[in-house]
C-alpha cells in the first residue's frame, strides 16, 4: 500500500507539472501572438504615415507648379494685351 501511495503522489506531481507546462506554453504563445499583432499594427501605421507624407509632398509640389503655370499664363496674357 505504501508503494501504491508513492506511485499516486508521483503521478499527481507529473500531472501537475504537465498542467503547469501546458499553461506556460499557452501563455507564451499568447504573448508571442500579441507581440506579432502589435508589430503588424505598428508597421501598418508607419506605412500609412509614409503614404500621407508622400501625398502631402505631391500636393505641395503640384500647388507650386500650378502657381508657376498660372503666373506664366498671366504674364503671357498681359504681354499679348500690350
Amino acid at each position: 500500500d505504501y508503494l501504491h501511495s508513492l506511485g499516486k503522489a508521483r503521478t499527481a506531481q507529473v500531472q501537475k507539472d504537465a498542467r503547469i507546462g501546458e499553461a506556460e506554453a499557452k501563455r507564451d504563445a499568447g504573448i508571442r501572438e500579441a507581440k506579432a499583432k502589435q508589430e503588424k499594427v505598428s508597421a501598418q501605421y508607419l506605412s500609412e504615415i509614409e503614404m500621407a507624407k508622400a501625398q502631402r509632398d505631391y500636393e505641395l509640389k503640384k500647388a507650386a507648379y500650378d502657381i508657376e503655370v498660372n503666373t506664366r499664363r498671366a504674364q503671357a496674357d498681359l504681354a499679348y494685351q500690350l
